[in-house]
């Protein structure tokens, strides 16, 4: 393994509560119609989630660029002030390090954003990229989003592994080549089932992770 990315919100973070709260007030805000949709569902979703769904459940146009304007906003203020990591995420970091293996972040959140967030919780410096939708404008079940990371690292995409939290992230991810560790999320609606049929391998958390084991079995892995 060459490199490493991570996902940023409910991964890296324990910031999805906040971004569920998010769109449960964009939902508000905006009056979405949600008789058609699981309110309970929606709100446990991803921001690029709720607004994949809107495009495919609505036949009106909800203005997403003040949308993201307006939830940027929100967790601008946010993340500066309550920014912290998963239990297990700055053990699991300094293993990586230890091991002279590059990291990044891979992230839908705006890569301003992304950087006072990682700053608040004290782990920015652990990375050699921040890797944002932001940053070429490619979405991350977009083939293009993980081809442009890998080069962004260095590294071809098959030389690379993410950790994430989102089903959609892990199939695209997959599909351009990277090793997939999914990482289960109380806080995001996930489909558990799918997530462990479609990763490489499954976390419940960093917690309980050991990255130097994992990192021999992947290794092994490589060469069979």
């Amino acid at each position: 393994m060459k490199a490493i990315v991570f996902d940023m919100d409910g991964t890296l973070l324990n910031s999805m509560p906040a971004w569920n709260a998010v769109n449960a007030r964009l939902i508000e805000e905006f009056d979405i119609p949600m008789d058609q949709v699981d309110y309970d569902v929606v709100i446990t979703q991803g921001f690029e989630d709720l607004v994949r769904m809107l495009k495919e459940n609505f036949d009106f146009a909800p203005d997403v660029d003040a949308m993201y304007k307006r939830a940027n906003s929100i967790m601008s203020k946010w993340y500066k002030e309550n920014s912290v990591t998963r239990e297990g995420v700055v053990e699991t970091l300094n293993c990586f390090k230890d091991a002279g293996i590059p990291m990044g972040v891979a992230t839908a959140t705006n890569y301003d954003l992304a950087m006072i967030a990682l700053e608040k919780a004290g782990i920015l410096d652990y990375f050699d990229l921040v890797y944002s939708s932001s940053t070429d404008g490619f979405p991350k079940n977009d083939k293009r989003y993980w081809e442009a990371a890998a080069k962004a690292m260095g590294q071809a995409p098959e030389d690379m592994a993410l950790f994430d939290d989102a089903l959609y992230a892990l199939i695209t991810a997959k599909a351009a080549g990277y090793t997939v560790v999914a990482l289960e999320d109380e806080a995001y609606g996930q489909d558990i089932d799918q997530m462990k049929r479609q990763a490489d391998y499954y976390l419940v958390g960093f917690e309980y992770f050991t990255p130097k084991e994992w990192l021999e079995k992947e290794d092994q892995r490589r060469v069979q």
